[in-house]
Formats: C-alpha cells, sequence, structure tokens
C-alpha cells in the first residue's frame, strides 16, 4: 500500500475525520432514518449505521451499489438517481451525500 492510499484509508474510515464527523454534522443518531446518495462504497452509510442509523443507500452505478452492498449488508441499497430519488419527500432524519 502506498502512503498516500494509508492516509485516504484513515481519513475516510467511517469513524475518521471524514466519514464520522460528516454523519455527526449531518444529525444521524441512533434510531433515525439516513439516506446516504451518491454512496460509492458506501463509507458514509457504513458510519451512519455505526452511529444506530436505518440506512438507506443510492448511487447511479450499479458497480457503486453493489460495492455498498458489500460494505454494508445491513443498509437497503439500490440504484438511483440523485436527481430523482426514489423516496416520498420528508423519508428521512439524515441525509449525507457520499
Amino acid at each position: 500500500m502506498f502512503p498516500s492510499e494509508r492516509v485516504v484509508e484513515r481519513r475516510w474510515s467511517p469513524h475518521g475525520p471524514v466519514g464520522g464527523k460528516t454523519v455527526a454534522a449531518a444529525g444521524v443518531i441512533p434510531g433515525c432514518k439516513a439516506l446516504d446518495v451518491c454512496t460509492g462504497h458506501g463509507v458514509l452509510a457504513l458510519a451512519a449505521f455505526k452511529r444506530g442509523a436505518k440506512v438507506y443507500a443510492g448511487d447511479f452505478a450499479e458497480a457503486m451499489v453493489a460495492a455498498a452492498r458489500h460494505n454494508v449488508p445491513a443498509a437497503e441499497c439500490r440504484q438511483s438517481d440523485a436527481p430523482n430519488l426514489p423516496y416520498a419527500d420528508n423519508t428521512f432524519d439524515a441525509v449525507v451525500c457520499g
């Protein structure tokens, strides 16, 4: 692993400066329903899950949805387009963009 990869891994870990602080700032608390839009590999979805949220995650790319499903099995992951999310208004208590 290159040194730069270690920095990215550390910063983007679910409890690192980006993952943990981002979901905390978004108001993710135990028991809330949280949506991670553009989830990618599910870093923020995992951070939200570890804070006790019921997590929903979506990404335009099916490969990213598959990665998020692998990394956050407890999340409801689906392929979705950010401008046209398949959820009704006011469905979620917190939303992050991974």
